[in-house]
């Protein structure tokens, strides 16, 4: 089911509870990659859905991923302590960090992963509380960060974006409640927030996105809102609240801007995804709980791809969600060869 909350989206007109990351469980179970088909009329209050066969992987809880300019796509692979990197059309490229450490090129639950123009891919190694920095062919450059809350240090990093200049990263810290600013290159800036519930203060700050102007969008997870700063960290305005109704959140994590300037917003535990304006106006939702097709259990991402589909990490459900918007579904077989090539 898919519901229209406001105006249509443009780009598709013509075509339980947990608590927060750092303490959920892991559990050994496999990812499905499925492929799902929406009709022409997307946003339908209705909209007939067709889905290729499951597709087996080893992913575990995937929280978060990137698209690069040139098609492929990186997945944090969380509870496996890896990234995935797939071809556009979903082909298995590499593995990297196959191993849980602390050594340099390993991880320990990687979460938020960013890229910015140059290609240069920043990961937030959550339990490391550390930043680590790969090229575009994903070789490590870069490593800063330690456990602490002091200038430079960490506190469960989770999430990152960096700024249209390429110039600032934002991280967000779970257990921090901060937002921390760096150069791209580990020199330290400065951080926004303190732990609260009032205006610019967070209780464990999850997703981060840069809007269509530059202003830095915060998933405040458990005050279940969006916050929204200058690109200096300045407090500008919030929009949501708890609740299922339309606009308000369960527990709020991925944030992801389109090439549009819709913001999509994982709502996990209302099990949906929410589409939003960049003012903060709901536009639409899709999803529910379950382990169907059209259904989710505990999203942590939606990922909106440069082709128009969207690739969803329904978490609990330990898969990913290709939703593809069109006639036909036309890289079902492409992202079936996942199920080989992962195993």
């Amino acid at each position: 089911m898919v519901m229209i909350m406001d105006l249509p989206h443009p780009a598709f007109d013509s075509v339980q509870p947990e608590g927060p990351l750092m303490i959920r469980r892991l559990l050994p179970l496999c990812s499905t990659i499925l492929l799902v088909l929406a009709s022409a009329s997307a946003w339908a209050v209705t909209c007939p859905l067709t889905a290729s066969h499951p597709y087996s992987s080893t992913t575990n809880q995937a929280a978060g991923a990137v698209q690069f300019a040139d098609g492929r796509t990186l997945i944090a692979d969380t509870y496996n302590d890896r990234l995935l990197l797939l071809a556009e059309n979903g082909g298995f490229l590499s593995s990297h960090g196959p191993a849980l450490g602390s050594g340099y090129g390993s991880f320990n639950k990687p979460a938020g992963v960013a890229v910015d123009a140059l290609g240069n891919v920043y990961v937030a190694d959550q339990y490391n509380n550390r930043i680590v920095k790969f090229t575009s062919a994903m070789a490590v450059t870069a490593v800063w960060g330690s456990a602490g809350n002091g200038p430079g240090q960490m506190q469960l990093p989770t999430n990152l974006a960096v700024s249209p200049d390429g110039i600032r990263l934002y991280v967000t810290e779970l257990s921090g409640n901060r937002v921390s600013i760096f150069t791209t290159t580990g020199g330290f800036i400065g951080s926004f927030g303190s732990p609260g519930s009032g205006p610019g203060q967070f209780n464990n700050p999850f997703g981060i996105a840069i809007g269509p102007g530059g202003n830095v969008f915060v998933g405040d997870e458990s005050n279940h809102r969006i916050q929204v700063f200058d690109a200096s960290g300045a407090y500008l305005t919030q929009f949501g609240g708890p609740g299922s109704g339309p606009g308000q959140f369960n527990f709020p994590v991925g944030l992801t801007f389109d090439g549009s300037g819709y913001l999509y917003v994982a709502d996990q535990l209302n099990n949906r995804i929410q589409v939003f304006t960049a003012a903060g106006v709901p536009n639409c939702e899709f999803g529910s709980f379950g382990s169907a097709l059209d259904k989710f259990y505990n999203p942590w991402f939606a990922l909106p791809l440069r082709d128009g589909n969207v690739l969803v990490g329904d978490t609990y459900n330990y898969r990913l969600l290709l939703y593809i918007f069109g006639a036909t579904p036309t890289r079902s077989s492409s992202w079936g060869a996942v199920k080989t090539l992962y195993r």
